[in-house]
C-alpha cells in the first residue's frame, strides 16, 4: 500500500504499559463525604471564628434536587484512579472512556491509562510524537487531543469511533452531554493556593487563570447550579460549581470548581473494542483549510475488502459533509452519503451500504473548513514527525484536483505551512483484506 498506516485493530500489537508502574484503582466514595485532612489543610479550613451567635459549622450547605446532578449517584461514574508522575491526562481520558461506554451500552469496560500513553509515545514507529533523550513518557505529560489522534488509528484492540470537543459550548450543553455520555475529560488550572476546605466540601476558584495555568486534567462527573458562591477562597461572582473527580489522592478524589473558572479542552470519547482494519495516512488533525463554501479532500487507498466506515474530523458546530467512494484514483463515482455532526471533533461515518473495494478513492466534501495533518515540528523534549507520499492525498481547487505534495501547493492554497496528508481514514470490518 502506498501510505503509512494499515492497522489491524484485532492484530498482535506492541504490549502497552509493560514498562510503566501500575496505577491504583480505588473504591468510589460518595461525593461530599468528610475528607481526611492534612494538618496544613486543617489550618486553612479554620478561617472563620466561632462566637456565641455563629454556628459551629458555617458550611452546612446541603444540595437539593433542582439544578443538581452527579454520576456518582445516578450511575456512570468511573472508578477513581491514582496517577503516576504526570499521567493525569491519560488517567482522565481513560475514566471518560469507561464512563461513556457504560453510559451508552450499559456494560463496563476497563481502559488501561498506560495503554493510552503507549499509543501516543510508543517507540519503533515512523511517525508521530518522538521523545528526545531522557524525556519520560510517564512524566512529560500531554492532553486529550493527542489520544484522539492516536486511538482513531486503532491500537491494542481498540479504536476511537468519536470524540466531541465542547470548547465553544455553553454550560447547559455541557451538562446535557454529561448526562448522555457520562464523565467528560477537561483541563483545569491546578493551584492548591486557590483551594479551600468548607466543611464536607473541597472547593476551588481561579477565574483569572491564564493558558499556562491549565496544567492538570480531570473529569467532570456532575454539577450544582446552587452551590454557594461564598464557599471559595477566591470570591465567586455567582452560585454554582462543577463536581470534578481528580487523580491526585484517594483522600481528595472530589472537589467543586466554581462556574467562574473557565473550562478548557472539554472532550468526550467513544472507544470501541472491535475487529477490523483502519487504513490511514495521517497522524491526526493539526491544521485546517477552506477552499470556498465547500472544501473537498481525497485519499487514494489500495486495499481489497468490505469498506464499512469512513473516519474524519469536523471543525465547527453542525458541520455538514458528504462522503464519496470513487473507483481507482478519482475515477467513477461508486457511492455517496451525507452526514452532519453537532460538535467539532473526530467522527466515523458508517456507510448505509458497505462497499466492496480494491483500488479506490475516498472524497470528503466539507461545508467550510476541512482537516489536514499539518507540518512536522520540534521542541526541547520531542519531535512531531509526519510526511506525505505523492499520489495519496488531494485537494480540489475550482474543478481541478491537486496533489498535496505538489511543490506549489502552499501558494495554490494560500497557506504558510506544509500540509502533508488529508485526515480521511478507510475502515474495514474484517482483518482478511489484502493490500495491493
Amino acid at each position: 500500500m502506498s501510505g503509512k498506516i494499515i492497522m489491524s485493530v484485532a492484530g498482535c500489537l506492541l504490549a502497552a504499559g509493560a514498562v510503566y508502574a501500575a496505577y491504583r484503582v480505588l473504591q468510589i466514595p460518595r461525593p461530599g463525604e468528610e475528607p481526611e485532612l492534612s494538618a496544613a489543610e486543617i489550618t486553612t479550613a479554620a478561617t472563620a471564628e466561632t462566637t456565641t451567635t455563629a454556628p459551629q459549622d458555617p458550611y452546612g450547605y446541603v444540595h437539593g434536587t433542582e439544578g443538581y446532578y452527579s454520576l456518582a449517584e445516578n450511575g456512570g461514574a468511573p472508578d477513581i484512579k491514582i496517577q503516576e508522575g504526570g499521567t493525569c491526562w491519560v488517567v482522565a481520558a481513560s475514566s471518560a472512556m469507561e464512563s461513556e461506554h457504560l453510559r451508552s451500552t450499559g456494560s463496563p469496560m476497563k481502559v488501561d491509562p498506560f495503554m493510552l500513553l503507549d499509543s501516543v509515545y510508543r517507540k519503533f514507529k515512523k511517525e508521530g510524537y518522538m521523545l528526545k533523550g531522557e524525556a519520560s513518557a510517564v512524566n512529560i505529560g500531554g492532553w486529550g487531543w493527542m489520544l484522539v489522534k492516536s486511538m482513531s488509528n486503532g491500537y491494542n484492540g481498540y479504536i476511537l469511533t468519536e470524540a466531541n470537543n465542547y470548547n465553544d459550548c455553553d454550560r447547559a450543553t455541557i451538562q446535557s452531554e454529561l448526562k448522555i455520555r457520562g464523565a467528560l475529560n477537561v483541563d483545569v488550572p491546578d493551584d492548591n493556593k486557590k483551594k479551600k476546605i468548607c466543611g464536607a466540601y473541597r472547593t476551588m476558584n481561579f477565574p483569572d487563570a491564564e493558558e499556562a495555568d491549565y496544567d492538570h486534567s480531570v473529569v467532570i462527573i456532575g454539577w450544582d447550579d446552587h452551590f454557594p458562591k461564598d464557599y471559595f477562597s477566591v470570591p465567586a461572582t455567582q452560585d454554582g460549581a462543577w463536581l470534578l473527580q481528580d487523580s491526585r489522592s484517594e483522600n481528595y478524589a472530589y472537589y467543586w470548581m466554581s462556574y467562574d473558572t473557565p473550562l478548557k479542552n472539554c472532550l468526550s470519547y467513544s472507544l470501541s473494542g472491535m475487529h477490523g482494519t483502519v487504513c490511514s495516512f495521517d497522524m491526526g488533525k493539526e491544521k485546517k483549510i477552506q477552499v470556498g463554501d465547500e472544501t473537498a479532500l481525497a485519499n487514494v487507498f489500495h486495499y481489497t475488502g468490505t469498506l464499512t466506515d469512513i473516519g474524519t474530523y469536523t471543525s465547527g458546530m453542525n458541520q455538514r459533509l458528504t462522503v464519496e467512494i470513487h473507483d481507482g484514483q478519482l475515477g467513477t463515482l461508486l457511492y455517496a452519503q451525507g452526514a452532519e455532526y453537532r460538535f467539532p471533533g473526530y467522527h466515523t461515518i458508517h456507510l448505509e451500504t458497505p462497499q466492496q473495494v480494491s483500488d479506490f478513492t475516498v472524497v470528503v466534501r466539507y461545508a467550510g473548513l476541512a482537516a489536514l495533518e499539518g507540518p512536522k515540528w520540534s521542541d526541547a523534549q520531542m519531535d512531531y514527525v509526519v510526511y506525505a507520499d505523492e499520489g495519496v492525498s488531494f485537494v480540489e481547487v475550482g474543478s481541478q484536483w491537486y496533489d498535496l505534495t505538489d511543490e506549489n501547493i502552499r501558494s495554490i492554497l494560500g497557506i504558510d505551512y506544509t500540509p502533508n496528508n488529508a485526515c480521511i481514514k478507510a475502515i474495514f470490518n474484517e482483518t482478511t483484506g489484502v493490500t495491493s
